[in-house]
């Protein structure tokens, strides 16, 4: 016989399989995503005659792009460790390009040499946390489904005869 499972941890929580909330999710990226575009339409609008701004708004709003395809290919590969670990890669490489952007045209505007020089310190505890949490917070054999509203693959077997029905 089997030992019962607790409920309580194995019932996923809220699921949003289909309905409102796909399309409240959906309605959110794409609001967000059109915000965004906008906010770099007006930035690339402004320094249309300086071209050093305008290159420097194109990097960002390519960065940023790529960094949110990073993100979602990087949580639809969450059963396949080896991809899984190139994609952290691509963020990785991703996230420390546009925190150097950020940090070098920021540096570049502060009038004191200390200022410059937080300015880099604060990119690189960000780029640290980022590596951090990254590759060593995480581990893909570590990621516990229940967390994410879905059922772990081998508590199947362990369903209690209320849950069966």
């Amino acid at each position: 016989m089997q030992p019962a499972v607790n409920s309580a941890v194995v019932q996923p929580q809220t699921q949003c399989r289909g309905g409102w909330c796909v399309w409240a999710r959906i309605t959110l990226v794409l609001v967000l995503f059109l915000g965004f575009t906008g906010c770099f339409a007006v930035a690339a609008y402004r320094a249309r005659h300086h071209h050093r701004d305008l290159a420097y708004a194109l990097a960002i709003y390519f960065l940023l792009v790529l960094l949110v395809c990073c993100l979602v290919k990087l949580e639809q590969l969450r059963r396949d460790p080896a991809r899984r670990r190139r994609v952290r890669v691509a963020v990785w490489v991703v996230s420390v390009t546009l925190a150097n952007t950020f940090a070098s045209r920021v540096a570049e505007l502060m009038p004191v040499l200390a200022l410059k020089m937080v300015v880099w310190a604060v990119a690189t505890v960000v780029t640290g946390i980022a590596f951090y949490y990254l590759f060593c917070g995480t581990s893909d054999a570590g990621c516990c489904d229940v967390e994410h509203g879905r059922r772990p693959e081998t508590a199947v077997h362990e369903l209690s005869p209320e849950e069966k029905v």
